[in-house]
């Protein structure tokens, strides 16, 4: 096995660093690398960020004085974002957007990185893709496929590997890229990785839900906004129990939705965005997480979520003067049907 004297730190002695104890640490720093740089917006110190580049910098130069098994250089690529490659290509330098998908880039990055100190890179990709639907279609098995045959070696890094794939995907299902990095962080959004708050806001954007509705997406989000807003006019911005089952009876007229529609999912669903560990942790939900649950409820109900959000955008500006009885008003998430049965 070969091994490597890296230079002394002040104050320590020389050491003696096989090879793949070089390459595996020097990935790790890279992920950190990464970590540092993408948090640079969020106001990381320049003293950490440098501290962490220098690091990660001297020991990957190290690396690269090691030759390879057939006796060339080798290199480990610390500048290369592959998740800023996908999502910023084709996007202007500045604006919303581009913010956007630049937020969307630091976030599965750090994700990436987070899953990737313990997983092997197919581990990390199984674990990202393993709910991730795309045209109404889960994507597990198509995702075993494109690793199996896409080009990459030993030496490819979790992010290198989930860039393969979500741009397979893309191809495959001709979804936008930005769409379905945004599915991945929204499954994902309870991640501890995704808890900081730059990375929570776009973590938990549902824009991605109606990507499968070219014609209706533009003006789909704000429907849904409105009725909202028009539900919660007298309550301050919050979304009670009784407006969350209003919402439910508006799905509920539509016929196809309305056989799957389970009166346990639609209490079950609010039950657990307002209580923490049997406690009530809050007076209603926001607007943010109203849209998370309707796409959770097209999740229980095995339908697209832009069927959902369609289904409910459509009794804009009705929402507060429609006449709603959807049975009782007891909370129905611990109970059965006997057709469940």
């Amino acid at each position: 096995m070969r091994s490597l004297q890296l230079p002394p730190l002040p104050g320590t002695a020389p050491v003696d660093i096989p090879d793949e104890t070089i390459y595996s640490r020097a990935c790790q720093l890279r992920g950190q690398v990464r970590s540092a740089e993408t948090s640079a917006h969020g106001g990381c110190s320049a003293a950490s960020r440098s501290k962490s580049l220098g690091k990660a910098r001297r020991v990957i130069a190290a690396f690269s004085r090691v030759p390879s098994a057939s006796g060339g250089p080798r290199s480990v690529s610390l500048e290369v974002n592959h998740f800023e490659q996908l999502l910023l290509k084709d996007v202007p330098d500045s604006g919303l957007l581009h913010d956007f998908r630049a937020a969307q880039s630091a976030a599965i990055e750090a994700l990436v990185t987070s899953l990737e100190v313990s997983r092997s890179p197919g581990a990390v990709v199984a674990m990202l893709m393993k709910d991730v639907s795309l045209a109404g279609e889960r994507v597990a098995l198509a995702v075993d496929a494109i690793c199996a045959s896409a080009p990459h070696g030993p030496l490819t890094s979790a992010s290198e590997l989930v860039a393969i794939v979500v741009r397979a995907l893309q191809k495959q299902s001709q979804v936008e890229i930005g769409d379905v990095i945004g599915q991945i962080l929204w499954r994902h959004r309870n991640a501890d990785s995704l808890q900081d708050r730059r990375f929570k806001k776009v973590a938990e954007k549902i824009e991605w839900a109606v990507a499968e509705d070219p014609n209706a997406a533009p003006h789909m989000i704000e429907l849904v906004d409105r009725v909202f807003h028009e539900l919660t006019a007298t309550a301050e911005g919050r979304m009670t129990s009784q407006m969350w089952r209003k919402v439910a009876a508006f799905i509920q007229a539509n016929p196809i939705l309305n056989e799957r529609l389970r009166r346990s999912d639609v209490d079950r669903l609010y039950y657990c965005a307002t209580h923490h560990r049997g406690q009530a942790r809050s007076d209603g939900i926001s607007r943010r997480t109203f849209k998370s649950l309707l796409v959770q409820l097209a999740s229980c109900m095995e339908v697209p979520p832009y069927m959902v959000m369609l289904a409910v955008g459509s009794h804009s500006e009705r929402a507060e003067c429609r006449a709603v009885n959807f049975q009782d008003d007891q909370p129905q998430y611990m109970c059965k049907r006997l057709s469940d049965m």
